[in-house]
């Protein structure tokens, strides 16, 4: 007797300590794993690199420290798809110099990858070393490596390349870590480089990329672009960049990191990717995602010519469960929370507010009964707008607030105008509270339109 009985105490023992396999434990499926941001299975994801498409699939490059979580060790990883949402891992292309115990030294930190003339070539800053040029076949087998010349100063460095089709020269714009600089080069074969000028700069990561305004091929702008969600627009002509405007934002998000830009031909239009960093996570055996892929352009507007990014078409191949709401009026208080049948961890919104005469308003997400949560607030009178202590001095024209939301388990991406003005963030709500509110403060908003939809998970289809 007393042997069974010590058998059950034995048994419940490690069902506490060994609970039975669920959803959590799956792969791709942990509650804080994003469903519909790129992540890597495990340790550390880092900046993305760049974008290729061949065959009619994209090829993704980036960062990625196969050991652990730090900054540092990292190798070229590589992912391909379909979509641009439904990704596979294939083998690293670069690697850090094998039996190298230094974190940065000689790893092949970052650089350009690009498809012209039908070759694809890369050129990276092995760091401490300077950077290095190499070709790959079809199957992005490295083949070949050569150390440029021209820029032997530049040992830690970020390179950006790019084809220049007027001067019918490859450009470089490389941001130097050593003394903030950065400096622009160019070079007719690839290998042999020659200086053009410099500047100061605070951000590195750089990028540049010629955009039609209003969709006007015969009037474009210099996207210079940055770390940080850092742009100004210039004028390039191959050697000399004149800047036009100040710094601006293209993402006010604090944890945005490094960006790239892809031109996808088959569909007109830019698309644009950000690192989008984050503490490490509970249970998640990996850190960091990026930004749900935007397509970003230039429009006039009463500021000039600004960038504007909303989230890129496929965002609709996910839509689930649905849920639409017109000329519906909100008061203050909780009572008539419009809200308050949803149940999820991801979803799209998308609408339009009027303030009418409220003094703020907004929305609280991954809340409790509790209504603790976190806050999206527009507050009126001071013309401000606020998403996890990211700013923005915002005055809508008129009294319309046109927004879309995108909601993951461990990211909010707020998109405001049309576009205008983006706040991308990394967030930790309580797993267990997914209730969400649309709350007014001092008056009433009339509700014009407001469409929410469920999203698929783009690693597991059938969560």
């Amino acid at each position: 007797m007393k042997q069974g009985i010590l058998i059950i105490i034995a048994l419940f023992t490690c069902l506490q300590v060994f609970p039975r396999k669920s959803n959590i434990d799956e792969k791709f499926n942990e509650p804080y794993r994003p469903q519909f941001h790129f992540t890597t299975e495990t340790n550390k994801l880092g900046a993305p690199i760049g974008i290729l498409k061949k065959d009619s699939v994209f090829h993704l490059f980036y960062q990625h420290n196969p050991h652990n979580f730090q900054n540092g060790f990292y190798n070229w990883g590589h992912a391909t798809s379909s979509d641009l949402l439904h990704w596979e891992f294939r083998e690293s292309v670069l690697q850090q110099t094998p039996d190298v115990s230094d974190s940065m030294l000689q790893t092949p930190w970052w650089g350009t990858i690009i498809s012209h003339d039908h070759t694809f070539s890369a050129w990276y800053n092995s760091w401490g070393e300077g950077i290095l040029k190499t070709a790959a076949n079809d199957e992005f087998s490295w083949w070949k490596k050569d150390k440029i010349e021209g820029a032997g100063f530049l040992k830690k460095c970020e390179p950006f390349v790019f084809w220049h089709e007027a001067s019918q020269k490859w450009v470089m714009m490389a941001y130097n870590r050593a003394d903030s600089t950065l400096n622009i080069l160019n070079s007719e074969e690839g290998l042999n480089w020659k200086k053009i000028s410099d500047f100061y700069f605070k951000f590195g990561f750089p990028g540049l990329i010629e955009l039609p305004v209003d969709r006007k091929n015969d009037d474009t702008r210099w996207m210079f672009f940055t770390e940080k969600g850092n742009y100004l627009l210039a004028a390039f002509d191959g050697e000399k960049l004149e800047l036009l405007t100040p710094l601006r934002k293209f993402d006010y998000g604090k944890d945005v990191g490094a960006s790239v830009c892809y031109f996808d031909q088959e569909n007109d239009r830019y698309v644009m990717l950000s690192e989008l960093e984050c503490e490490q996570l509970p249970d998640l055996p990996s850190n960091g995602q990026f930004t749900f892929p935007t397509e970003i352009s230039l429009h006039e507007s009463s500021l000039g010519v600004e960038a504007f990014r909303k989230p890129s078409r496929e965002i609709e191949t996910l839509f689930e469960k649905s849920f639409t709401w017109e000329a519906k009026k909100v008061y203050p208080g909780i009572d008539n929370n419009i809200l308050s049948k949803l149940r999820n961890d991801t979803y799209y919104i998308k609408g339009s507010i009027d303030l009418m005469n409220c003094d703020q308003f907004g929305f609280i997400i991954r809340c409790g009964r509790d209504k603790d949560g976190t806050e999206i607030n527009y507050h009126v009178g001071r013309n401000l707008l606020s998403l996890l202590g990211n700013r923005i001095d915002y005055k809508p024209m008129g009294s319309k607030f046109d927004f879309e939301i995108l909601i993951d388990r461990s990211s909010i991406e707020l998109f405001v105008e049309g576009g205008r003005y983006v706040i991308s963030t990394s967030f930790t709500p309580d797993p267990d509270k997914n209730r969400y509110m649309l709350y007014t403060i001092g008056g009433e908003i009339m509700v014009d339109y407001l469409e929410v939809h469920q999203l698929k998970s783009v690693w597991n289809e059938n969560k």
